[in-house]
């Protein structure tokens, strides 16, 4: 399913992959309440629970055949193109770290106190 979400996410059709997101949430919740009111085991109980991950998988494969029916998933591959593969792989790097540098922070802030070093709290 990734080469799914990939395509959908480089066409910004973001909302189709919340929709199957949201889908397989409510499916989950009705399959674990309906079998828990039943007194099923709840073993069995969260492997019938994962069916509702093939929700999602079965509307994100159905959107991707109906709107995308030219595209051809077994051409060969252009390996000129993957010379840029790199950059990707820093970029996103890159914005991991900036996104996740607060929460590093904050954490050694409150961690090891060096508020008070610094705050003189």
């Amino acid at each position: 399913m990734a080469k799914y979400r990939v395509l959908l996410e480089a066409d910004q059709k973001t909302y189709v992959l919340a929709f199957a997101n949201t889908l397989s949430i409510v499916c989950n919740t009705a399959i674990v309440v309906l079998m828990a009111r039943s007194g099923l085991n709840i073993v069995l109980l969260k492997y019938i629970a994962i069916l509702a991950v093939l929700s999602r998988s079965v509307v994100l494969y159905l959107y991707v055949k109906i709107k995308y029916k030219y595209i051809n998933y077994s051409a060969t591959p252009i390996y000129a193109a993957l010379s840029k593969r790199w950059d990707a792989l820093y970029m996103q790097i890159m914005n991991s770290a900036y996104l996740g540098a607060p929460i590093i922070i904050a954490t050694l802030f409150f961690k090891f106190n060096f508020g008070q070093y610094l705050c003189g709290i």
